[in-house]
């Protein structure tokens, strides 16, 4: 499903790629900013996303809040958590 607002600021999109996309291109590139400033890319995010895991989506979800309000420490730190949790999924249960 499309939103015609923007998931970062909530303004209105008004071409098809930033609906499609569910980002105006003014935030997208705050968020690119962000994502490189925090040594990751939209690449690493849609990875992490797609495990699945709902603590991984969770801290997803606060890195986009994070570049919303401007917040480098909070991206740099949700990012570094939502690794985190993904590297423990891999790790083999203790017997």
């Amino acid at each position: 499903m499309t939103s015609t607002n923007c998931q970062i600021c909530g303004r209105a999109l008004e071409n098809l790629d930033s609906i499609n996309r569910g980002i105006g291109p003014e935030c997208l590139a705050k968020r690119e900013k962000f994502l490189a400033a925090a040594g990751s890319n939209d690449h690493e995010i849609a990875m992490l996303a797609l495990c699945g895991d709902p603590t991984v989506t969770r801290w997803i979800g606060m890195v986009g809040k994070a570049i919303g309000s401007g917040r480098q420490d909070h991206v740099n730190r949700f990012i570094e958590a939502a690794r985190r949790a993904r590297e423990a999924l891999a790790l083999p249960a203790a017997a």
